[in-house]
């Protein structure tokens, strides 16, 4: 990183911007050019990993992308505004915010088990407290990924 004054190294910080984010990008290739598709996820921080969980349909071009190449990046950011440090010099502004960005390996989850797991990680990031008996027949209908990260990066810059 450049800017190593805007970086940050330490799990427990990495993983608040994390926590703070509301939309992962995920970085697929499509016969050699880039796609991006935005996700709403969920994640789990067990010893110093980082597994963030998605869904989607089981058909459709992130699926079929998903299934022909597991390598794939990703990015998520919190934006918090403009920091007008002098109202008079625009160019003195700054964009206060925090990212995060990475590679990994996704894998389309199989068992049961494993998609319980993944729904259970994403609907307790949104709230949801109740039993997983509520969701255990539709996650029959849809796709669950699992992105294991195996690089990442974190900054933070102008925050208020």
């Amino acid at each position: 990183m450049r800017r190593k004054d805007k970086e940050i190294i330490d799990f427990e910080e990495i993983r608040g911007v994390i926590e703070k984010c509301s939309i992962l990008h995920l970085g697929l290739l499509d016969q050699g050019k880039p796609y991006i598709v935005p996700v709403n996820f969920g994640v789990s921080f067990e010893n110093q990993k980082i597994i963030f969980y998605f869904h989607g349909a089981p058909e459709g071009k992130k699926y079929e992308l998903m299934k022909q190449e597991s390598q794939i990046v990703f990015e998520a950011e919190y934006y918090q505004g403009v920091l007008k440090r002098d109202e008079a010099l625009p160019c003195k502004w700054t964009a206060s915010y925090a990212s995060v960005m990475g590679e990994g390996q996704v894998k389309i989850l199989e068992t049961q088990e494993e998609k319980i797991t993944a729904m259970q990680v994403i609907l307790e990031r949104h709230g949801y407290q109740g039993s997983t008996h509520a969701y255990e027949q539709a996650i029959s209908s849809i796709a669950l990924f699992a992105l294991e990260v195996d690089k990442i990066s974190c900054k933070a810059g102008g925050m208020l």
